[in-house]
């Protein structure tokens, strides 16, 4: 027997469908597209359209975990072969100078810091020949 739900919103019937993918773990397997079909509606019950979410058996279940069990294997050799390689980059870099000037440009205090005052807007720059 499989579980379903009606829903009378085609984008909430999507998001249930999505929550139940990502509490299982087939993101990388499934969509949730897949799980929500429109159904006809007799009038009687009064709803425009209708979409129905159809929870997988157990056996297509299984399935889908395996699979998603296997990506994620996948994913993680890789990330390991990723973080080894980091690794031994780290190990064979030089360590970088350290220029103290740089460190005290940084530590200055902003409040320090003055410029001279901006020339009044439509006054000529008396240091500056005119063109």
């Amino acid at each position: 027997m499989s579980e379903t739900q009606v829903i009378s919103d085609k984008k909430q019937a999507i998001d249930i469908a999505q929550a139940w993918i990502n509490s299982n773990g087939l993101n990388d397997v499934c969509k949730a597209k897949n799980f929500v079909m429109k159904i006809p509606v007799n009038k009687i019950y009064q709803m425009d359209e209708a979409y129905l979410f159809l929870v997988p058996t157990h056996n297509i279940f299984e399935e889908l975990s395996e699979k998603a069990d296997g990506i994620n294997a996948m994913k993680l050799s890789k990330i390991r072969e990723l973080e080894e390689e980091a690794a031994s980059l780290r190990s064979s870099m030089m360590p970088a100078p350290v220029d103290v000037r740089v460190e005290e440009d940084l530590n200055i205090n902003l409040s320090d810091y003055s410029r001279p005052p901006h020339p009044p807007i439509g006054q000529p720059l008396i240091d500056r020949p005119a063109f």
